[in-house]
């Protein structure tokens, strides 16, 4: 990103505001962000599944689930957005940030389902992935569009489905399964609506809600879940818990109370049981190790 852009006005502008189309509040799609030293940024506010972070410039560190690393211009990394995720800016810098609930591409979302074949063997790193020159080029065009406002979804489609196809012609087969680990499964499809909805699992009500919008009878549901996660909803929920507990009891402002809400625990008594059985110490004791 050497090149200074230049600003160009719009024409049509009005044809572009008023069209239905027209992404005025982003939700999934690309957003182009500055950050200064010492400003913190979320880009889980837009509600998606995943999020790509294109950092263009400056210093990052950013922290996921158990995860915590720093990144500088002319790298990449995804995430999913849940549980746990924090960013701060350590020198001023530029980001772009692709939030998506999965591949738009069937190609695409069949080619990664197949990575997860041998994922038993195979250990994710929550490493930088380099902005090689065709996804630099990508970029510069993009952020040149997005800047001069054009923000319209069938534009932000193309290039989410432009990028993909950059990422499995210039990156070997390893370094795209390294990279989109955060979205492997055996069924994106399935595996998107729950994470979507994944606070619904631990009410019963919500969890009949979650199973009858995927159209699956409950024993069927029951068992793709298990395919696609290795264990029960109850068991993967409170699997997220644990990664948000520990990521939260980090925090040194943190309460008890502050943790308990949001882990939607109603009583001190069944968060003192929560993490006896997880972590074999009281929410005191786990705080006090922070």
């Amino acid at each position: 990103m050497k090149q200074e852009q230049v600003l160009h006005e719009l024409f049509n502008v009005n044809e572009h505001l008023s069209c239905r189309n027209y992404m005025a509040d982003l939700g999934a799609g690309f957003a182009y962000e500055s950050f200064q030293a010492g400003e913190r940024f979320d880009p889980g506010k837009t509600f998606c599944n995943y999020y790509i972070l294109f950092f263009l410039s400056g210093e990052f560190r950013i922290r996921y689930n158990e995860f915590e690393n720093r990144f500088y211009g002319g790298e990449m990394v995804m995430v999913r957005s849940k549980p746990c995720f924090t960013g701060e800016a350590i020198e001023a810098g530029e980001v772009v940030v692709l939030g998506f609930d999965y591949p738009q591409s069937a190609c695409d979302k069949l080619i990664f389902e197949t990575y997860v074949t041998d994922n038993k063997a195979f250990e994710y790193k929550f490493e930088a992935t380099p902005v090689r020159p065709a996804i630099s080029l990508f970029l510069d065009l993009l952020v040149y569009a997005l800047r001069n406002r054009i923000n319209c979804v069938h534009f932000h489609d193309m290039k989410h489905k432009e990028f993909f196809l950059l990422l499995r012609g210039f990156y070997s087969h390893e370094e795209v399964r390294q990279f989109v680990f955060p979205v492997l499964g055996r069924n994106l499809d399935f595996r998107s609506l729950v994470l979507k909805n994944y606070a619904r699992l631990g009410d019963e009500r919500s969890l009949c809600e979650l199973i009858e919008a995927s159209h699956l009878s409950r024993s069927r549901f029951y068992e793709q879940f298990r395919l696609e996660f290795d264990m029960s909803p109850k068991q993967w929920l409170d699997k997220q818990k644990v990664q948000q507990l520990r990521f939260l009891a980090t925090d040194p402002q943190k309460t008890i109370k502050d943790i308990m809400y949001e882990l939607n625990f109603n009583s001190r008594t069944a968060f003192h049981r929560f993490c006896k059985a997880h972590f074999n110490r009281s929410p005191s004791e786990i705080l006090e190790e922070r």
